[in-house]
């Protein structure tokens, strides 16, 4: 069975539970239009092996959102953060009574975010929007 099958459908289920003020939460599916959300997951990796067979594994993964951007001082660019922000403190706090549920033979072993300042990606100037990364990292044994 591959290391992430299912995973990445469960952080999306799990991370449904954030209330977001605008548009549905996508898997893997990025739009590039103001006020798209999307939960962004990547490949597991094994970080430790046992003898039993067992795995330690990681998933990286974040939410992806669009919001307005400007060049100028006025504000818009701190308000486009705040969501994202909120998701990050959101993460955090389900430690460790609300976890992914991964599914029979597999237990969450750490959850937490990345430490640093949220990512800019990517800025359209056209579009007058900007796309923000909020990265976290599941840890889980199967």
């Amino acid at each position: 069975m591959r290391s992430s099958e299912g995973v990445s459908k469960a952080l999306f289920d799990w991370a449904t539970g954030f209330a977001s003020s605008g548009a549905p939460l996508r898997l893997n599916a990025p739009l590039e239009r103001s006020g798209d959300r999307c939960l962004v997951t990547g490949a597991a990796t094994t970080t430790a092996d046992y003898i039993d067979g067992r795995r330690e594994r990681r998933m990286d993964f974040s939410l992806v959102l669009m919001a307005p951007w400007s060049e100028g001082a006025d504000g818009l660019n701190a308000a486009a953060l705040e969501e994202g922000e909120r998701w990050l403190d959101w993460v955090e706090a389900q430690w460790p009574d609300n976890l992914p549920d991964l599914g029979e033979g597999r237990e969450v072993t750490q959850l937490t975010t990345y430490d640093g300042a949220p990512l800019l990606v990517q800025v359209m100037p056209d579009a007058v929007t900007a796309k923000y990364q909020f990265m976290a990292h599941l840890d889980y044994r199967s």
